[in-house]
């Protein structure tokens, strides 16, 4: 490792957050390291070009907080897939990236990310996310989020629910069971089960990049969250 790529050990530095970066390019490896040691409160753990090489130094005992990864890499696993890799490993994540692809975006998310920063934003907004992460918030740029807001408006319009599965989907998202909604529609369980798998068939149809490989409780929560089928009640499940 050249100067910027180097990993630091605990006595190096105090205990402020300490951020890894992965990224395959050492012009923005070397960037980065300077602007986020000259930041109070943080410091960099080391710079690497793949995710691979990060894990080998956590797993030799290397401290880090934060990690700020490029979504494309050369070696090794990157896309949503690293995003999984590192998130399995309790680390929070940010991703900064030049896609802006909606699917994309909201697939890193999925995997584990906890911001999604363009990579032609200013320095000090990359900087201001990685905080905002750091202390357990999230963070998308505002360019993704108009591009995130308005695909999930096309998504939206694109739904064809009927009145029961509207109703269906509603009490899915006040965290009611299967039999609970069977019982609160007058219905046996069988009933509303279909209803489920005919609901999360057409959002996958639909919108395959919400629903994934994720539960069906889980997207459908998200698809009510959308279409605004969240009561004002909030049942307690039995």
């Amino acid at each position: 490792m050249s100067i910027g790529e180097r990993t630091r050990t605990e006595s190096a530095v105090d205990r402020s957050v300490q951020v890894g970066i992965v990224d395959d390019i050492p012009t923005y490896r070397r960037f980065f390291d300077g602007e986020i040691s000259a930041r109070p409160g943080f410091g960099v753990a080391g710079a690497w070009a793949t995710v691979d090489e990060l894990v080998g130094e956590i797993d030799a005992g290397q401290s880090v907080d934060v990690v700020l990864m490029d979504l494309r890499l050369e070696h090794g696993v990157d896309g949503p897939a690293g995003v999984a890799f590192l998130a399995d490993r309790g680390l929070r994540i940010l991703v900064f990236s030049e896609n802006r692809d909606p699917d994309v975006v909201r697939a890193s998310f999925t995997a584990g990310a906890a911001g999604y920063v363009s990579k032609n934003e200013a320095p000090e907004e990359i900087l201001d996310a990685l905080a905002l992460v750091s202390e357990g918030d999230s963070y998308v740029s505002p360019r993704f989020a108009a591009d995130l807001l308005t695909d999930s408006r096309k998504a939206a319009s694109a739904y064809r629910f009927s009145d029961a599965q509207r109703e269906i989907l509603g009490y899915v998202a006040d965290g009611l069971t299967y039999s609970q909604i069977a019982e609160r529609r007058f219905t046996c369980l069988k009933t509303v089960q279909n209803q489920v798998n005919a609901i999360a068939a057409h959002v996958r149809e639909v919108n395959p990049s919400l629903a994934g490989d994720r539960n069906p409780r889980t997207f459908l929560r998200d698809v009510a969250e959308e279409l605004g089928l969240r009561r004002t009640r909030q049942p307690q499940r039995t």
